[in-house]
C-alpha cells in the first residue's frame, strides 16, 4: 500500500451520479486533500452531465475505469452494492459505499475480510452519524436505559422496492446501536404496506442482553417529515431533531446538597454532514483519525434490519 500521507491529492470516482451521487460528486470535488478524478453511471446522458459539469472522465461501466484511482464512492441501487464494492476492494482501492452497506449481510461479510485482509479502507454511508445536532450530545450519552426514534416523511418518487425498514429505519438502527454497548436479545415488529407490495410503516421494539430497550418507527406515507431520537438515562434526558438540528438535555446535579435539574441545548456547529462524512472517507484513506462508519459497524445494522424482516407481522 502506498503511504497516503505523501500524496497530495485522493483521487476519487463516484459510482452512480443519480440524484443522489451528484450531490457526492459536487462535495469531492470540493474537498481539499481529494481529487475527482472520473464518473460512472449507465446513463450516458446523466453521466456525461456530471462529469462535464466538473470537467472529469465519463465511463458507462467499471470495468472500463483505469487504476489510477484510490479510492470510489459507490451510490448506486443497494441490489448492486456488493458486486461493485467486491470489484474495487479486489482491485486494491478504498471504499465508500452508500448505506445499507449490501442487501445481504453474507455479502457484506465477504466485503469486510476482503478490506480487512488488504488493508483497504472501508467506510459505509450512514450520513445521520454526520449530524450536527448528534454530535452535540454524543459524547455526553453514557449508559441508555430506553430510547425512542421517530422517521417519518411523505413517500419518495424514488422508492422501487424497498421497505420501509432497510431505506429509512436502518439510520436509526445505525444510531441506537452506536449508543448501545450490547447485542440485540429479542426482536418484535409489525408493518403494513399501504403504498407499496413492501412495508411502508414499520413499529419495532428491540430487547439488549443489558436490559436496554429500545422503540423504532417509520414511514413514507405521513404528509411532513420528521427524524428525532429521544434517550433516557439514570438522571438524564437527551433529544435530538435531526430534521431541523437541534438538541436538548435535562439532567439532575446535586448543588449545596439538593437535587436539582439542569437544563442544556448544546450549541450546534453548522456543517454539511455528507461533506464532513466523505471527509472523513478521504481522512482514513490518508491514515488520518476519522470518525467513519466501518463496515462492521454498518454490517451490524443490516444484520438487525434482516432480523427484522424476519419476524415482521403485517396489520
Amino acid at each position: 500500500m502506498k503511504n497516503m500521507l505523501e500524496i497530495n491529492k485522493v483521487r476519487i470516482a463516484i459510482i452512480g451520479v443519480g440524484s443522489f451521487g451528484q450531490h457526492h460528486a459536487r462535495i469531492i470535488n470540493g474537498i481539499e486533500d481529494a481529487e475527482l478524478s472520473a464518473v460512472v453511471d449507465s446513463d450516458a446522458a446523466r453521466g456525461n452531465e456530471i462529469s462535464g459539469k466538473h470537467g472529469v472522465s465519463f465511463y458507462s461501466s467499471i470495468e472500463a475505469i483505469n487504476d489510477e484511482i484510490d479510492g470510489v464512492v459507490i451510490v448506486t441501487p443497494t441490489g448492486l452494492h456488493a458486486e461493485t464494492a467486491q470489484y474495487f476492494l479486489d482491485k486494491n482501492i478504498n471504499v465508500f459505499v452508500e448505506k445499507p452497506i449490501t442487501d445481504k449481510s453474507n455479502d457484506a461479510l465477504k466485503l469486510i475480510q476482503t478490506a480487512e485482509s488488504k488493508g483497504l479502507v472501508l467506510h459505509v454511508g450512514h450520513v445521520e452519524r454526520f449530524n450536527p445536532a448528534f454530535l452535540s450530545v454524543r459524547e455526553s450519552i453514557k449508559e441508555p436505559i430506553y430510547l425512542e426514534t421517530n422517521r417519518v416523511s411523505p413517500f419518495p418518487a424514488r422508492i422501487k422496492d424497498a421497505d420501509v425498514v432497510f431505506d429509512m429505519m436502518i439510520h436509526d438502527l445505525d444510531i441506537v446501536l452506536s449508543l448501545v454497548d450490547s447485542e440485540v436479545l429479542d426482536i418484535k415488529a409489525i408493518g403494513m404496506k399501504v403504498l407499496t407490495e413492501v412495508a411502508d410503516i414499520a413499529q419495532v421494539r428491540l430487547e439488549f442482553e443489558n436490559g436496554t430497550v429500545a422503540n423504532l418507527t417509520a414511514s413514507r406515507v405521513t404528509e411532513s417529515k420528521c427524524r428525532k431520537l429521544r434517550v433516557y438515562e439514570k438522571n438524564q434526558y437527551t433529544s435530538v431533531d435531526f430534521l431541523n438540528r437541534s438538541s436538548y438535555q435535562a439532567k439532575t446535579i446535586i448543588t449545596d446538597g439538593k437535587k436539582q435539574i439542569q437544563i442544556n441545548n448544546p450549541d450546534i456547529t453548522e456543517l454539511d454532514q455528507l461533506q464532513f462524512e466523505l471527509s472523513n472517507f478521504i481522512a482514513a484513506i490518508r491514515g488520518e483519525d476519522n470518525i467513519g462508519v466501518n463496515g462492521i459497524e454498518a454490517y451490524r445494522a443490516l444484520k438487525v434490519a434482516e432480523g427484522i424482516a424476519k419476524v415482521m407481522k403485517f396489520s
